[in-house]
């Protein structure tokens, strides 16, 4: 036991001199990628239903454990702004016919799409800045799913991802279908696919008290300032024809002063004393559901394997299945490395487990 400690408390004193913070930070963030590629794990993006759901794991686990803390060397600078983005970013197709995409970034950047997730797709190319994307009229699909379509930049690696719904006919839909935002931001919804004879729409939010819309009545771009955290419901409808309208979901939480994320991003939570900051990646190797990265002392990232069969399979039967399968992975996985700084037996990593749960429920 004293020898454990010994050995924690060496590396501990480690992360106070700066030439090895840097030296770690080189191995995260420049030689980590380059390994991980290699042993075919790749980085991958959430879409706002996952970041939506890591929300909620983090105010269970902050108001179990408290608020989140980082130390200033484990702080990163805010990510740099995307080099290219998909237009269009969210869109509803009809099989058979044609949806063009396009990566509008640097001049003469080459790209490459990839459209596996999303059933009876077929390209006119596979790369270029413009794509022609066709669904299959043949194809079964689900038309509550949200397909993601990726488009890589090359050589870089760089990864942005479209969201494709699949429907029979084209139904109002609003954009953004969802997403999360802060106190006093100013959302901008649009409406699509209206039908010929829908001159005008009604807005309206649900709470009433949520937020302002700039205008409540009209076919244009509306734009509503959040007022209020949680969870509000934006609905437009016909207000001759009831049975035309849409909604959007979105989730408000307050701005806080201090910069507790790492980036705007990355999910964080909080188990006991430690913060741990989530980054998801896409292995080759689905036995892998994910491994943990020790960052510094009380602050570790946990990379999720999103492309392990039971994490998709969660999350299309319930979020709150998926909730409880991503929370149940973490807490063993941080226990399991706990156990090698604090010398746990199996027992005790058994009764530690427990009694995280039993503050969590």
């Amino acid at each position: 036991m004293n020898g454990a400690k010994a050995s924690r408390e060496f590396r501990d004193g480690l992360y106070h001199s700066p030439e090895i913070t840097v030296f770690c930070n080189y191995l995260a963030d420049v030689l980590g990628p380059k390994i991980n590629k290699e042993f075919g794990l790749e980085s991958a993006e959430m879409q706002d239903r996952e970041k939506r759901n890591f929300d909620a794991l983090r105010k269970l686990t902050e108001d179990a454990f408290g608020g989140i803390e980082l130390t200033d060397h484990s702080r990163k600078k805010p990510s740099p702004r995307p080099s290219f983005h998909v237009c269009p970013w969210t869109v509803t197709i009809i099989p058979g016919e044609e949806q063009m995409f396009e990566a509008k970034g640097k001049s003469g950047q080459q790209y490459e799409w990839d459209a596996t997730d999303i059933p009876g797709a077929s390209f006119s190319k596979t790369t270029g800045d413009k794509v022609i994307l066709v669904i299959n009229k043949t194809a079964k699909y689900n038309p509550d799913e949200q397909y993601r379509l990726v488009a890589k930049e090359l050589p870089t690696g760089i990864s942005r991802i479209a969201h494709v719904k699949i429907a029979s006919a084209r139904e109002l839909t609003l954009v953004p279908r969802s997403g999360s935002y802060v106190v006093n931001d100013l959302v901008t919804f649009k409406a699509i696919n209206l039908p010929t004879e829908t001159t005008t729409l009604d807005w309206r939010a649900d709470p009433s008290g949520a937020g302002e819309f700039i205008k409540t009545r009209g076919i244009g771009n509306v734009g509503f300032i959040v007022k209020k955290p949680g969870r509000c419901v934006i609905t437009a409808n016909d207000p001759i024809n009831k049975t035309v309208f849409a909604t959007s979901d979105i989730y408000v939480k307050e701005e806080k002063a201090d910069t507790t994320m790492v980036d705007n991003d990355t999910p964080l939570l909080k188990l006991e004393e430690t913060v741990i900051e989530i980054k998801t990646l896409s292995a080759t190797d689905v036995s892998l559901q994910g491994f943990v990265e020790e960052r510094a002392p009380k602050h570790i990232i946990f990379h999720l394997n999103v492309n392990h069969p039971k994490y998709h399979k969660t999350m299309k039967i319930s979020e709150s299945g998926w909730r409880e399968y991503v929370l149940g992975l973490i807490v063993n996985h941080y226990i399991s490395w706990l156990s090698n700084r604090e010398a746990l037996n199996s027992e005790d990593q058994l009764r530690r487990i427990g009694a995280i749960m039993a503050k969590l429920a």
